[in-house]
């Protein structure tokens, strides 16, 4: 810390602004998260032409103080950083303060800021909002003066409190520490961006904390640490570094595993990291290890930002890479303060081959905070998997889509078939009793088909496994995926994005009810829905977004399929190809009520070869063409306009209907329809 009296404190002096901080990192985003200087403020400028911004010191200072921006002096660039990106991609205000309280958790605000180049150890943000938490309340000058007692007469935050609760009169201290050329203490720019975020608010003079963060933040508040501990920890290097401190690359895996096993205690938070790390295959970006941490570790220690520390280079060999592609190293926790030296935009962190092997023979089961490792977790595994809607009017080759173009191996499918009573506990599993064999009974989780397929997907990496459901839209989908719907967005692999809690579900798979459950990138899930049938339930675009839509066009393929499409229906001339040709262009020029007429075509597979088949003598048979197709166009595709092909002066009825067809010989059965369709069929 500096020596008493010298007063090295630096602050942002531009405007606290939320317009003016939110338009930047709006600007810099909309740019591809990168342009010049003087781009940036020429667009800054104009944007916000409403706003008296000629006389700031700087236009980007305070969003690059917070580390949402990044300024490389040298090439004059401004990039946005990965909590910048975050911040940009927010879609509320409470979304952007808990961006800015990750900010918060692991950006350096004394030394090394990358906006102002303070000497000074004071975290001032930090001080600003822990003494809030502590007082209840505050004043600017109260504040202020916390803020010199602690920089100046080098005292602890608690002690700065109490002497300002003792003061009989602060005024008087704020105009000897102004006399002092000390008004930078008083003057917090940032505490307008915290007013107008809703972070703080006013109340009688006083600042206080807002109830939004008194609800979600005062445990990380309470970790934060007010002091910037860079120095202490560069002077006292062997107090803080456990083993191993020099950096040695030719480290084994047995010597990982060694390390690691007698520092376990020291090490827990960093294994937090480690291991979010290495459940994204030993390396991972900001934002996604982000989203793990806050998921996963309970301790409000932890900050999001990863595994960003000072010792990283001398035992974990964590490096971040920056724009120019050379490696920094700057991570590990301390004191649940993590500190970025360089501030800058951060792409992805990793370990190294020969940790990743130590981590996968460790038990670190044994500490509750840290899930045990399966030797499935981070195996090579096959990669691709998706969600995929097959769709199309009935009997255009969905399910013989999936048998041909996806997969025929009952081995690696599990297929089920959606209705209106089918349940979350009939896909997922559910507790039912079970008879021992001493007669008593006992109630546990049975698997259902999902979670049955998730766990032969999780233990066989090397081989795609499909869940298939059939007629997706006839069950409530939304219903029946539950938490699971949670699983279906995916990352670029094909493993789900997001993970969830599920003890039943992780037990089964997993063999450990504390694992977080997930889609692994091996496994798919494919559905079927007829178009005709979306108004049985309709499928809301929360649940569609998350799947790929693929149309089964109501077309013969060429080759595979000619045997059924030249097929003559019974004893006619007439082909099937022909006739759901012909019926269809009828169906598509005329206006079906109550529907829509696209929907109510016949499928290319809307009967089969035996279908077809005309045997002498054999009515039954022979009646199974007209059952079928026929009956659907009279009950289903011209249900209320039977006139538009059906000659009613010969046939009254569904009856009528059927048994001219079956009695009838040759192509004269089709005259139960109209002359001109008659026409069409036969003779064309």
């Amino acid at each position: 810390m500096g020596k008493k009296g010298l007063i090295k404190l630096v602050l942002p002096k531009n405007s606290g602004s939320y317009e003016l901080f939110n338009e930047a990192i709006e600007i810099v985003g909309k740019n591809h998260a990168k342009m010049e200087m003087s781009q940036f403020i020429n667009d800054l400028t104009a944007s916000l032409s409403n706003l008296d911004i000629t006389s700031l010191y700087h236009k980007s200072v305070m969003p690059r103080y917070f580390g949402l921006l990044f300024y490389e002096k040298s090439s004059k660039i401004l990039y946005l950083t990965e909590l910048g990106m975050a911040f940009y991609l927010a879609s509320s205000l409470e979304e952007k303060i808990d961006v800015l309280f990750d900010a918060l958790s692991c950006i350096t605000f004394g030394r090394h800021n990358n906006a102002v180049d303070s000497d000074s150890d004071i975290e001032a943000p930090l001080v600003f909002l822990k003494a809030l938490l502590k007082m209840g309340s505050a004043s600017n000058v109260e504040l202020g003066c916390i803020l010199y007692y602690m920089e100046v007469e080098e005292i602890s935050l608690d002690d700065a409190i109490q002497k300002v609760k003792r003061s009989s009169n602060v005024d008087n201290d704020r105009a000897k520490i102004k006399d002092e050329g000390g008004n930078k203490f008083f003057d917090l720019k940032f505490n307008v961006l915290f007013e107008e975020m809703n972070i703080i608010k006013k109340v009688d003079g006083e600042y206080k904390l807002s109830d939004y963060v008194l609800r979600n933040f005062s445990d990380t508040i309470s970790d934060f640490v007010e002091v910037n501990m860079i120095e202490t920890l560069y002077g006292s290097e062997a107090e803080y570094t456990p083993s191993l401190t020099e950096y040695n690359p030719g480290i084994t895996k047995e010597q990982w595993v060694e390390f690691i096993s007698n520092n376990k205690e020291t090490l827990k938070e960093s294994l937090h990291l480690i291991k979010a790390i290495y459940d994204c295959g030993g390396e991972c970006d900001y934002i996604t290890l982000s989203r793990i941490l806050k998921k996963n570790v309970v301790s409000s220690s932890i900050g999001a930002c990863g595994f960003f520390g000072l010792k990283a280079k001398e035992y974990f060999n964590v490096p971040a890479y920056i724009e120019d592609g050379k490696e920094k190293y700057i991570a590990i926790p301390f004191q649940g303060r993590y500190v970025n030296v360089n501030s800058k935009p951060l792409y992805s962190l990793r370990i190294r081959q020969e940790l990743k092997e130590a981590i996968n023979v460790l038990n670190l089961g044994d500490d509750k905070d840290v899930n045990q490792l399966s030797e499935y977790d981070n195996c090579d595994r096959l990669k691709g998997g998706t969600n995929i809607i097959i769709y199309g009017v009935p009997g255009a080759g969905k399910s013989w889509t999936i048998k041909n173009e996806y997969c025929n191996d009952d081995n690696m499918m599990e297929r089920i078939v959606f209705h209106p009573d089918y349940t979350y506990s009939d896909f997922v599993g559910q507790i039912l009793p079970k008879l021992g064999d001493d007669g008593s009974v006992s109630y546990e989780f049975t698997p259902g088909p999902f979670t049955k397929l998730l766990k032969k997907a999780y233990t066989n990496p090397s081989e795609m496994f499909y869940l298939v459901i059939e007629e997706v839209n006839r069950g409530n989908a939304p219903a029946i995926f539950g938490d699971i719907f949670q699983l279906l967005d995916r990352n670029i692999d094909g493993r789900s994005e997001y993970e969830i809690t599920n003890s039943d579900i992780a037990k089964i798979v997993y063999g450990n009810e504390n694992h977080k459950v997930s889609i692994p990138s091996n496994m798919s899930i494919l559905c079927t829905m007829n178009t005709s049938d979306q108004n049985v339930f309709t499928l809301d675009t929360a649940f569609q977004r998350r799947w790929s839509m693929r149309l089964i066009k109501n077309k013969f393929k060429e080759g595979k399929e000619s045997e059924l499409a030249n097929a003559r229906i019974l004893d006619s001339n007439v082909t099937w190809e022909k006739f759901f040709t012909e019926i269809n262009k009828i169906i598509l020029q005329k206006n079906i009520r109550m529907t829509s007429s696209e929907d109510k075509r016949l499928g290319t597979h809307f009967v089969s070869l035996e279908d077809l088949n005309y045997a002498q003598g054999d009515e039954k048979q022979n009646s199974r063409f007209p059952e079928k197709v026929i009956k659907y166009l009279w009950d289903d595709a011209f249900k209320f306009t039977k006139e538009d092909i059906f000659d009613l002066d010969n046939v009254k009825s569904l009856e009528d209907v059927i048994e001219y067809f079956v009695n009838a010989q040759g192509d004269e059965r089709f005259k139960v329809f109209k002359e001109n369709i008659y026409n069409t069929l036969v003779r064309n």
